[in-house]
């Protein structure tokens, strides 16, 4: 039974954050769909696609996927296990018996931890907690500690109802690689028949989206690997649009199917006027000048 809640209440999380991540999308999808503020469509949570929105005889199917480019690079101490690892330790230092001699009553507090990029796994849950209480010990009895490998320090605040215990996640935010994005497209693609066959729909939407764990955002593309292979891919791709996005706040960027971008018109060239073109090209200093001399201009 344990088991079985404890996936569920990992495939509710899952879902809340695909939910997250399809509202940035919201304003598009109304003007694909023809919709105005003041109407709106059928949302339908499914699965292979995520998420399907319909508006009378239109429908749009919307997959989102994380994306987790620690996963390949940190193994162990990847950003998702170190999450799991930070809510152990502080729910396992709500129940540390200094916290709740001082705490007792009305005197709550709100703890944040301070960590260095040295936290690792490796370190057992308790071996923290003992050091978080030795922060603790010196903020109540008013001395100064200096800053450990580890754990940098603690900030205390008053507060009501219950101690809280949290750990400073605000940090540089990085880049998204392009091999990340490649690998995440790469794996939608291969679904997308899929998706087509178990909820057709008039056209299909990739959302990728990068946890607030993962410190990434989608302003920036750091080409880690050529660039051709991103454009091959969102080229070859079946999806109509493809974005990314992430946590912050307004992050947001189109990667393919921008509807902002203006179509390009080609325009018809005069095989005359390619020909000039072509002969003042080729056309040195010195041509220029027997030019003058001859025409007199």
């Amino acid at each position: 039974m344990k088991i079985d809640n404890q996936t569920k209440n990992h495939q509710a999380i899952q879902k809340n954050a695909e939910r997250y991540a399809v509202e940035t999308l919201t304003p598009s999808i109304y003007e694909a769909l023809g919709l105005t503020n003041s109407e709106s469509c059928n949302v339908k949570d499914a699965e292979e696609p995520d998420f399907i929105f319909g508006y009378r005889d239109k429908s749009i199917g919307v997959e989102v996927i994380e994306c987790h480019p620690s996963t390949s690079k940190k193994k162990k101490d990847n950003a998702p296990a170190l999450k799991n690892f930070k809510e152990k330790i502080c729910k396992s230092f709500l129940k540390d018996l200094y916290l709740k001699s001082i705490t007792k009553g009305d005197n709550k507090l709100r703890i944040i931890i301070d960590s260095d990029n040295a936290l690792s796994t490796k370190y057992s849950v308790d071996s923290i907690c003992a050091a978080i209480e030795y922060y603790l010990i010196a903020f109540h009895e008013g001395k100064r500690v200096g800053k450990g490998r580890v754990i940098r320090g603690i900030r205390v605040f008053k507060t009501i109802g219950k101690n809280i215990v949290k750990f400073n996640n605000i940090g540089r935010v990085d880049a998204i690689e392009c091999s990340s994005l490649c690998k995440c497209i790469e794996a939608k693609n291969k679904l997308f028949d899929t998706y087509t066959k178990k909820h057709p729909c008039s056209e299909y939407w990739l959302c990728i989206y990068l946890p607030w764990e993962e410190y990434r955002f989608s302003y920036n593309i750091n080409y880690d690997e050529s660039g051709n292979r991103l454009h091959k891919l969102l080229r070859k791709s079946k999806f109509s649009r493809i974005c990314v996005t992430s946590r912050l706040h307004g992050d947001f960027r189109w990667l393919k199917g921008d509807p902002a971008l203006p179509k390009k018109k080609c325009r018809k060239k005069n095989k005359g006027n390619d020909a000039v073109e072509k002969r003042y090209k080729k056309m040195n200093l010195q041509t220029l000048r027997r030019y003058r001399v001859l025409y007199g201009f």
